[in-house]
């Protein structure tokens, strides 16, 4: 049983560098496709973004029947 944990120990660690570059490459293409966009879609969705952060649903009158 010990060596068997040694073992699952070592291919997690090595199943670790593996994922990490697969994030980073997927990280890196979000990026780039980001940049190939023009200006007003960039802005248009950081505007939509923004609205979402700051968005509040005010009570109205129906709300309080």
């Amino acid at each position: 049983m010990v060596i068997f944990q040694g073992f699952q120990i070592f291919q997690g660690s090595l199943l670790t560098i593996v994922f990490r570059r697969w994030i980073k490459a997927e990280e890196q293409e979000a990026e780039d496709a980001e940049k190939t966009l023009p200006a007003a879609e960039i802005e248009a969705g950081r505007e939509a973004k923004e609205a979402e952060k700051t968005y509040k649903r005010e009570p109205t009158g129906a709300d309080n029947a």
